[in-house]
């Protein structure tokens, strides 16, 4: 890359970073607000990162030429049940699919082919493209306890541990020579006695050969135990997407849309909550003052915990960095 396309791509940067930062700093008096300037923050990080990339030819200039096609997403409701039955569909066009596409997404195979403006509209081929706001927030690893209390369903983000106590487990087991070792992970969860093994199995989880087990001596609770296969010189969870922060221990999120990305789980999150408070202000009224309140304390707990690693994440994926921000007493910090 020659000098001029360094320093075009260091001026988008510096311009998008500067964006995101005049978003993030903001002051807010209430939860809409919060959402809005979070989820313009995010934005204006992804088209950081997407100008931060290698190819010379993505400056802010051709990142512009998708935003101008608008933010590549929309929303439909089923019926009132929010956030239940209010989904989130991704376009052909728009930042969202060129920032899928950098970060390796199938934008063809998960956009609809026609955008919907009522649930009468959405095709049967289309229906399992979209996923609904209450399946956005039980995936976010932050919120595994509360999410789950709140909506009444099955979390969709676990945390993970190497087994290590159980008669049927193996700490890596693997063949004199072998070049590949296998694993066994447990996948914790509260308890909650809807969830199985073929549930798990069917949410394309990177484990195989998924089992319940009932001894709690390690982790005081019943668990499931899978396996991962992986080359027999390398950590276990190198070989499939997971997720950590100071708020969350090590975890794996359910996949949605071909990926398990935490990045792009908030954009498309704070993207659907943004179209409520900006567009919908009955729905919104509901969950604020009204019978969705309770809703209203989930929000506020997912945003306080965005708040907390939101920036970290964004600021890593434009430096290509892992940072890794910790508090006294919380996840991943120093004894």
């Amino acid at each position: 890359m020659d000098a001029a396309a360094l320093q075009k791509k260091a001026e988008g940067v510096a311009s998008a970073v500067g964006s995101a930062l005049g978003y993030w700093r903001t002051p807010t008096t209430s939860l809409g607000a919060r959402i809005l300037t979070r989820y313009y923050a995010l934005l204006q990080a992804s088209i950081a990162e997407q100008v931060a990339g290698p190819d010379p030819e993505v400056d802010l200039a051709a990142v512009q030429r998708h935003t101008e096609m608008g933010h590549g997403l929309g929303v439909v409701q089923q019926s009132d049940k929010f956030p239940h039955e209010m989904h989130v569909f991704a376009l052909n066009s728009g930042h969202f699919a060129s920032y899928a596409k950098s970060r390796g997404l199938a934008i063809s195979e998960i956009a609809v082919q026609k955008k919907p403006k009522v649930w009468s509209e959405v095709t049967e081929a289309d229906r399992p493209k979209l996923i609904s706001v209450a399946d956005l927030l039980l995936r976010v690893p932050e919120m595994q306890l509360l999410a789950p209390e709140c909506l009444g369903k099955r979390p969709l983000s676990f945390r993970i541990a190497k087994t290590q106590d159980l008669s049927s487990a193996m700490w890596g087991k693997s063949n004199k020579g072998s070049a590949t070792t296998t694993t066994r992970g447990s996948i914790l969860i509260e308890p909650n006695g809807t969830v199985t093994v073929d549930w798990l199995e069917s949410l394309g989880l990177p484990f195989a050969n998924i089992e319940a087990v009932t001894a709690v001596q390690k982790y005081h609770r019943p668990h499931f135990v899978g396996e991962v296969q992986h080359p027999s010189e390398d950590l276990w969870w190198d070989h499939f997407e997971h997720y950590e922060s100071d708020r969350s221990g090590k975890s794996i999120i359910s996949p949605f849309w071909g990926t398990a990305d935490a990045l792009i789980l908030h954009l498309v999150t704070l993207y659907a909550l943004s179209i409520v408070v900006r567009y919908l202000p009955s729905l919104w009224q509901r969950v604020e003052r009204g019978d969705l309140d309770h809703i209203r304390a989930m929000l506020e707990g997912y945003m306080s915990e965005f708040d907390h690693v939101g920036s970290a994440m964004a600021l890593g994926r434009i430096t290509g960095r892992t940072l890794i921000l910790t508090q006294p007493g919380t996840f991943g910090a120093p004894i």
